[in-house]
Formats: structure tokens, sequence, C-alpha cells
């Protein structure tokens, strides 16, 4: 009888929560791993729309120098100068939305899953 110990029902228990909690575990980190993704990515979009509303307004100015118009001047701004504009102001509102999501699902999904998983682990 030595060496061999007896198995109670307690040690079944016990098995059965230890596999649940590994797989909660993986599963969670699987989670965790789309989760920062989704948020890089979103973090991205938002940079793209920031910066392609820049270069929009940018060239909206050009636009506006070369048809002699005052820069700003929707008014008197021409057709294309006129249309980057807008594309520009609509593009920095989208970005600032876009951003405002990030921030949302960083703090309400993504952080909130990594410290589940710190508990897990």
């Amino acid at each position: 009888m030595q060496g061999t110990m007896v198995r109670s029902l307690h040690d079944a228990i016990f098995e059965e929560v230890t596999h649940f909690i590994l797989a909660l575990e993986a599963g969670l980190k699987r989670v965790e791993a789309q989760a920062s993704a989704m948020v890089k990515r979103d973090k991205d979009v938002s940079s793209c729309l920031l910066e392609f509303g820049l270069g929009c307004d940018a060239l909206a100015h050009i636009g506006d120098e070369v048809n002699s118009t005052g820069v700003g001047d929707e008014a008197g701004a021409s057709g294309i100068g006129q249309t980057f504009c807008l594309i520009g102001k609509t593009a920095d509102a989208i970005s600032a939305i876009s951003a405002d999501h990030y921030e949302r699902e960083l703090s309400c999904f993504a952080e909130p899953i990594r410290e589940h998983l710190k508990m897990v682990h």
C-alpha cells in the first residue's frame, strides 16, 4: 500500500474545477488577444481619419490660395477648395467619434477582459 494514494470524491471535483479554470484561461487569452487587436485597429482608424482630415484641409487651403480667396472663407471658396474643406471637417468629426469609441471600447471591454484574465491566472 506504500506509494498509492486513496482518491476521494473531492479529488475528482478538484480536477474538474482545475480543468475548467485552465480552459477558461485559454479562452480568455484568445479573447484578450482579439480585443487588443481590435482596439489597436480602432485607434489606428481614428489616427488615419485625423491625418486624412488634415490633408484635405491643406488641399482646401491650397485651392483657396490658387483661386485667390481668403483662407477659411467658405463663402468665397471655389468648388474644389470648398469640397476639400467640407471633406476635411467631416473626417475630423468622424475621427473624434472614432477616438471616443476607441476610449470607451478600451475602458469598458479590453481592460475588464485583462482584469478577468489576471484573476484567473
